[in-house]
């Protein structure tokens, strides 16, 4: 991508796939190019930071006991995505470098590409 190319960064879960699907037809049919990130980070980190206090100002779920059995009944599954670009352990990278990954593109993505 140049510097005149426009770039969005588009997140999306479950409830967005529709909208996303929508909105990279758009962007692809009028020259844009569709640039997929994934965003992993395994259970042992998602359940630590579960119990960060930040979480309960947001009204965010807090309770490892009950994600764990949300999680069991199937309340995270996603559809499967296309293959990444970029793949960035956020457990492994703090926001800022996650954030600079996502941002310089896949050129990074040997860096942050190991499954």
């Amino acid at each position: 991508m140049t510097s005149q190319t426009p770039q969005v960064v588009l997140l999306f879960g479950r409830p967005g796939v529709g909208k996303f699907t929508v909105g990279a037809a758009r962007t692809t049919a009028g020259g844009g190019a569709l640039r997929l990130v994934e965003l992993r980070c395994d259970s042992a980190e998602l359940e630590r930071r579960l119990a960060s206090p930040s979480r309960e100002r947001f009204g965010k779920l807090r309770d490892v006991s009950f994600y764990r059995r949300l999680d069991a009944e199937g309340t995270f599954d996603r559809p499967r995505m296309p293959a990444a670009e970029l793949i960035v352990d956020t457990g492994a990278a703090e926001p800022a470098e996650a954030a600079r990954r996502i941002a310089e593109g896949p050129s990074l993505g040997a860096v942050a590409r190991a499954r």
